[in-house]
């Protein structure tokens, strides 16, 4: 699916402009502008979404993954919805070059292992990136700038996380740049902060370098 401009007017919660399932699907140079869902993966695997420019109205996630695995998202650019990428019990996914911003979480990922964030751009949302009960992920080489919208606002959000790796990140003029809470053995080394409220918070968690 590519070269198409798609807009969904629906007004059913659950609606997207696009679902998608299956395997092996390639979606590339979309312009989408949605009152709900953006791009919806439901049990979609092995598929590669890039170059996707995507709108929204605040209420829904832009692309949305429920177990779904081994796919790739890339160079895509991401405005005005719930969450920018979100993934929930959806394994080895990787999540490269987008560009992320006026949302609640640019990346938001639950129950996801061996997960790549890397190359991201997440900017102006409530967190940059929220990484929740995942195990061996990796989150290099992003820009976390300027997400510090309300008083819960952080670049990164690390809770109930092991064996992550968060490394060579900007993490620029935040309220909290990262926020390790109940986060045990993870490696957080050659990140650059800067112009934040707080550089770093640790809450019930130990084990970490």
């Amino acid at each position: 699916l590519k070269n198409l401009q798609v807009e969904s007017c629906n007004s059913n919660k659950a609606a997207a402009a696009i679902a998608v399932s299956g395997e092996k699907h390639h979606l590339e140079n979309l312009k989408i502008k949605s009152n709900e869902y953006g791009i919806k993966m439901d049990g979609a695997n092995q598929s590669a979404i890039t170059n996707i420019e995507l709108f929204g109205e605040g209420r829904e996630n832009g692309i949305d993954l429920w177990e779904s695995s081994d796919n790739i998202i890339s160079n895509s650019k991401i405005r005005q919805v719930q969450d920018g990428i979100y993934l929930e019990n959806s394994h080895r996914n990787k999540i490269i070059n987008n560009d992320i911003q006026e949302s609640r979480y640019g990346v938001h990922l639950m129950f996801c292992n061996q997960t790549e964030v890397t190359g991201n751009l997440s900017k102006n949302n409530s967190t940059g990136t929220m990484i929740m009960g995942t195990k061996d992920t990796i989150v290099e080489n992003n820009k976390l700038l300027e997400n510090n919208m309300n008083v819960h606002s952080q670049g990164i959000l690390l809770y109930d996380a092991s064996n992550t790796s968060l490394k060579n990140n900007e993490i620029r003029a935040n309220r909290v740049g990262i926020f390790v809470d109940h986060a045990n053995g993870n490696v957080i080394e050659e990140n650059r902060w800067s112009e934040n409220f707080i550089g770093m918070q640790f809450n019930q968690s130990h084990e970490n370098t």
